[in-house]
């Protein structure tokens, strides 16, 4: 009896109560959608050598079989992120889907003008078109658009979270090992759909032989400046109306991760004698020792730019050096050793009067270049300009 009167009010609501939310269920054949997003794991507390990992991880998932890749990215969202997870992923999976859907970067946009917005568009496509995807996007604010990948990110945590548990602490001894972790986790996964993942690698298209390019390339920055600001080594500026500027600290705006490594090159450069070690020197006089070792990070900046842009060679470089770190990298490459009594190229590096004799060199031409530079006259303020006689 009261079943019957449960049924009879559903149908009468049915038929004659208010209007009923109107669902499409979405159906996802086999090798057509493929999704990729980030996702915070820094709460979840892993330390790397003693030191807490500020991270990220890119995750992807196939929508029919469920196929899943994670990816540990350091530093924020950002197109080579994308790239280089989304390439890892299809190179896992042995295969590409006919789409690629994605959010829409709106955190890898942040700070960015618009001809980088659009330069990073043009590149997510020719990336996806290297690939026989259709590049795809789901509108800012409808996360329901990328629901197949957020609802797996809260799964993936989770999973995550408890293998830390099981293991018993989250400090690994390095970052290889970390991902390797993470690496597991995914495969545990993947292994309790294999028959779905099975099915959905046949309908996959051949991956091209070769991967696409999954990092920045120097000469999207038009200026070495533009690149100080992309590691966020530039300084803060304030101004109110005509008045004068304020340059504060750095902006910190940007790859943090790469920031960090410049930083630390930073402090190795100013150990080594050489014109770097006199350029800190001579900073840390005048403005003390940590901004001495950010000014640094960021000449190293600048330095990268114009030597990667114009193809030159930088002027204090010290031959021995060069020529043993070269060799170093041809033995690592494959190339055959050479034997024999003939001295090689590296044997000025192995005799270590030439070695200091060199750093003395280097460092004294830069002294020598700087000695005589006189400081300029500030330039004229914008009240100036605007108002060169003075009058009030």
């Amino acid at each position: 009896m009261w079943r019957t009167l449960e049924r009879r009010i559903k149908l009468w609501r049915g038929l004659h109560g208010p209007a009923q939310d109107v669902i499409f269920r979405q159906v996802h054949p086999p090798g057509e959608l493929g999704l990729s997003d980030f996702t915070d794991l820094t709460p979840l507390g892993v330390i790397i050598a003693g030191t807490p990992l500020d991270h990220r991880l890119y995750h992807f998932r196939l929508a029919h079989s469920g196929f899943e890749h994670g990816h540990v990215i350091l530093g924020g969202e950002s197109y080579p992120a994308l790239a280089e997870g989304l390439q890892n992923a299809l190179f896992a999976l042995g295969g590409a889907p006919l789409k690629h859907r994605t959010d829409s970067l709106s955190a890898a946009f942040r700070n960015l003008d618009r001809a980088t917005i659009d330069d990073l568009t043009t590149r997510y496509a020719a990336l996806c078109a290297h690939f026989g995807m259709e590049p795809t996007r789901n509108n800012t604010g409808i996360a329901h658009e990328n629901g197949v990948i957020e609802s797996a990110h809260g799964h993936a945590k989770k999973a995550i979270e408890d293998a830390l548990l099981l293991r018993g602490s989250p400090a690994f001894p390095d970052l290889p090992a970390y991902r390797r972790f993470i690496d597991e986790i995914f495969a545990r996964h993947n292994a309790r759909r294999g028959k779905l993942i099975a099915i959905e690698r046949n309908a996959l298209q051949a991956l091209p032989e070769a991967r696409a390019v999954d990092y920045e390339e120097i000469r999207r920055f038009k200026s070495p400046q533009k690149l100080v600001s992309y590691f966020g080594l530039n300084p803060r500026v304030r101004q109110s109306g005509l008045g004068a500027a304020h340059h504060g600290r750095i902006s910190k705006v940007g790859r943090s991760h790469a920031r960090a490594m410049l930083v630390e090159a930073a402090w190795a450069a100013a150990k080594a004698p050489g014109p770097l070690h006199a350029f800190f020197v001579r900073i840390r006089a005048k403005r003390g020792l940590q901004i001495a070792a950010v000014a640094l990070a960021r000449k190293l900046t600048v330095l990268c730019w114009h030597l990667l842009t114009k193809e030159e060679d930088y002027l204090w470089a010290r031959p021995a050096l060069v020529a043993n770190k070269m060799r170093a990298m041809e033995l690592q490459a494959g190339l055959p050793q050479r034997k024999g009594s003939r001295r090689g190229t590296t044997y000025a590096y192995n005799v270590k009067e030439l070695r200091d004799q060199e750093r003395q060199l280097a460092e004294r031409s830069y002294e020598h270049l700087v000695e005589n530079w006189k400081a300029r006259r500030p330039r004229n303020t914008v009240r100036e300009r605007l108002n060169p006689a003075g009058h009030d």
